[in-house]
């Protein structure tokens, strides 16, 4: 099983042996398991815990068995309470959703406070199985076929390589403890129904269901790596600029039946669902003149062309300020974290969604907002020489696709930082630095499932 595991992590995830993991730890056998693997294998990490208050003493002894786990592994420990029951009611979504979401966002928070590169969960192959067949139920495109992601952003999942049956048989043959969640015994949920219920079943027509399933999971994830290959490289030929506008050329779809696919991959990261997609198709010889919308854009049915309009609505909330003291802004593709320090840093992350910045040269509030034609900057290396915005991005081989997206950081209308690109000459920390300002952008979509903070307000247009 070690052995399995370190190939795993290392030749597959492609994990460096130093890298500090946050692992998520519930204290149920898989969370364990994995905790003990990282331990024996001697690598760098620590235990986070959520406490979601949802099954009362045993929710708090949940909680006190992994901080006594992480006390007897010698490691740092973390751990949160959340009211789930009552996000959930608040934000109208399933306590499931509830816990998912807050659970993310407060393991990249911590992850990204203390110097963690990933956060691992302890998802594994039999996860993997249920995940599709809950997609399959519900009614998916190909993503949802290919279960669990292996490695997606900053989260890792290193039991992927194996499965529940497996990993019991190691802990028992270490006698290692766990905490059993009586929930997962009760076909309550549709996750609990397809395990206990669902997959029993199919294994009576297939007794090697699980095995072909993962089999099939790895081909789905293959053709969705081909698929996004060539909608990257449709883009630029798909998409162009007309008039200032963003246009999409009716005449790239001459794929069939397979139009309503592409159409959908190429619109989705503008908000567009499935089902717009599919009408807008429909319409493609319809006379001129039908508007779809998203939150955040709106697409315009022209003769040649499907135009792309920013929703003036949204467009008015995609500006937001920052006051000073802010620790953190929610945007809808991801979080913004702040924090000021009168230290003065000696070494800086390469990361290039991490930035720094000399606090006394700041002018609060601070402004965020999209990039736009005629921005102008002074790149951070270039002697205070300026440069367009655009043409950094078209330096960087931007898509006219991904530019859209690009967000843009200013103080008193100068812009400090390109997000993801470049900082400013001018907001740089020097030898007179006394204060810092290190912000990060985390971009994931669990933001996209959570209503904003009260941290901030959205600027006035």
């Amino acid at each position: 099983m070690l052995s399995d595991f370190t190939e795993y992590l290392f030749d597959v995830l492609q994990i460096n042996k130093t890298d500090p993991i946050l692992l998520a730890v519930s204290g149920g056998l898989d969370s364990t398991a994995m905790a003990h693997l990282f331990h024996e294998a001697g690598l760098n990490y620590g235990i986070a815990h959520c406490n979601f208050q949802l099954r009362g003493k045993d929710s708090d002894e949940d909680e006190n068995f992994v901080r006594q786990l992480a006390s007897r592994l010698n490691v740092p420990f973390f751990s949160t309470r959340f009211d789930t029951t009552a996000f959930s009611e608040e934000n109208k979504i399933s306590v499931q959703e509830a816990a998912r979401n807050l659970r993310y966002r407060w393991l990249h928070e911590t992850a990204e406070g203390n110097g963690f590169c990933w956060i691992a969960t302890a998802h594994h192959q039999d996860d993997s199985v249920e995940t599709m067949l809950f997609n399959l139920i519900k009614g998916c495109g190909i993503r949802g076929l290919h279960g669990i992601l292996p490695k997606q952003n900053k989260v890792i999942r290193p039991l992927m390589f194996t499965g529940r049956e497996a990993l019991e048989a190691w802990v028992k043959s270490k006698g290692i403890s766990w905490r059993e969640d009586a929930s997962n015994a009760i076909a309550k949920y549709d996750r609990n129904k397809i395990r206990l219920n669902v997959i029993p079943e199919i294994e009576k027509i297939n007794p090697s269901f699980k095995k072909t399933a993962l089999a099939s999971i790895q081909r789905f994830a293959e053709a969705q790596e081909i698929i996004d290959v060539f909608v990257a490289r449709l883009k630029d030929e798909a998409f162009e600029m007309k008039d200032g506008r963003l246009c999409l050329r009716k005449s790239a779809f001459t794929f069939g039946n397979a139009n309503r696919t592409l159409l959908y991959e190429l619109l989705a990261p503008y908000g567009f669902n499935n089902q717009q997609t599919e009408q807008m198709l429909s319409r493609f010889d319809a006379p001129p003149g039908g508007i779809f919308y998203s939150p955040t854009y709106q697409v315009l049915n022209d003769r040649s062309y499907l135009i792309l309009l920013p929703n003036k609505t949204r467009q008015k909330e995609e500006e937001y300020e920052i006051g000073e003291g802010m620790r953190q802004l929610e945007v809808p593709e991801g979080v913004f974290h702040f924090e000021k320090s009168n230290e003065v840093p000696t070494e800086f992350s390469k990361d290039p969604n991490v930035a720094w910045f000399d606090a006394r040269k700041l002018q609060f509030p601070l402004r965020l907002r999209r990039w736009k034609a005629g921005d102008r900057f002074q790149p951070l290396g270039m002697g205070g020489r300026s440069k367009k915005v655009q043409d950094l991005l078209s330096d960087s081989k931007l898509s006219r696709f991904d530019k859209e997206r690009v967000w843009i950081l200013e103080s008193q209308g100068r812009i400090c930082w390109v997000v993801g690109h470049r900082t400013d000459e001018r907001f740089k920390i020097d030898e007179s630095t006394k204060s810092s300002l290190r912000i990060s952008w985390l971009p994931g979509s669990f933001a996209e499932r959570h209503q904003p903070s009260n941290h901030f307000h959205k600027r006035k247009s």
